[in-house]
């Protein structure tokens, strides 16, 4: 059973705008101009992503969301662990020798910055020897940018927490890749070096004098606002580009999910399968031949000229286009 009592810091996650705040009682909601992951981008590993669409980092944010849920329910009430990636995490706390204390903590400096700690273990062995854990599941592990988000949130939870301190900082890293044409669970789990705490808060200092123009930044240029019709403000453009990314995300795992189920009732012979909310029915593809009457205008044009010629009339003829909207996502836009 754990020792550590964590202090709550009252911020929240708005999954709509991708932004974090907390509410003071009496006192309208402060928002955190930063978070933790986007000063890392904006000011160390700003083309991490730069050659991967914004539909793949949409699935992968599915993904990697769907098991970080799953490991919180596993840990926290004993709910079962479907998928393997999972299972790896808590196998890694397991050997380890550490207890689960809590999963997805926020922490904030009450000002300018905030995030979002993945996992907080404490030893069994060391009663009060607290570890930082963060989950990866990209396909490609880069420990520097974990060194730094990890050692960001130790700085966080010990200005939350004074009577607690961070020992340890761990990296739980896991993804299915093929390997020799199977597909495999591959697994690490990484210790890593904390950044000096004067290094985090230069880091920081850094970011803000960057948003405040005090250092100079290559930026693509900008429409200014007074030319942009006031249609949408900020909270609604990031929730119109969080539902165009999760739809495209649903609607790719949908069809690679109906081409499987097409396959299985293929393989097995299965007209229908009723699961009653759910109810499928294939059907085989199929070709017949229909006699149909086709009008031979070359061979007619050419046979008989000017017969053609007298009942061939040039008109006009009115084209429509259907009314529609062009939605594109800048991925250098901030």
């Amino acid at each position: 059973m754990t020792t550590v009592k964590l202090t709550n810091s009252g911020v929240v996650f708005n999954a709509s705008t991708h932004t974090y705040s907390s509410m003071i009682e009496g006192e309208r909601p402060h928002i955190f101009p930063r978070s933790v992951t986007g000063i890392i981008r904006d000011n160390l590993f700003a083309d991490e992503y730069k050659n991967v669409d914004r539909a793949t980092l949409a699935r992968a944010a599915v993904y990697g969301s769907t098991i970080h849920e799953e490991v919180e329910r596993a840990e926290r009430i004993g709910l079962y662990i479907e998928s393997d990636e999972a299972k790896a995490v808590i196998e890694m706390r397991e050997e380890a020798g550490y207890e689960w204390v809590e999963s997805e903590y926020f922490v904030s400096d009450g000002e300018y910055v905030a995030g979002s700690i993945d996992l907080i273990w404490e030893s069994r062995k060391v009663k009060g020897s607290i570890a930082l854990t963060d989950m990866k599941f990209t396909y490609n592990y880069n420990e520097e940018y974990v060194t730094w988000q990890l050692s960001i949130y130790a700085y966080l939870f010990e200005l939350q927490n004074p009577g607690l301190k961070i020992d340890k900082l761990f990296c739980c890293w896991a993804k299915k890749k093929k390997s020799n044409g199977e597909l495999k669970l591959f697994r690490e789990f990484h210790e890593l070096k904390r950044k000096p705490v004067e290094e985090v808060k230069a880091l920081i200092e850094q970011d803000k004098a960057r948003r405040s123009g005090e250092v100079a930044t290559a930026e693509p240029p900008r429409t200014e606002k007074a030319d942009v019709p006031a249609l949408l403000d900020k909270d609604a453009i990031e929730a119109f580009i969080d539902i165009k990314e999760k739809y495209e995300a649903a609607k790719e795992a949908y069809d690679e999910l109906t081409t499987r189920m097409r396959a299985l009732m293929r393989e097995k012979g299965m007209k229908t399968f009723d699961g009653g909310r759910l109810r499928l029915t294939y059907t085989e593809a199929s070709e017949r031949m229909e006699s149909v009457s086709v009008f031979d205008e070359a061979a007619f044009r050419k046979e008989n000229p000017e017969l053609y010629a007298k009942y061939v009339k040039e008109t006009k003829k009115s084209k429509k286009t259907n009314e529609r909207l062009t939605v594109t996502i800048r991925d250098d836009y901030e």
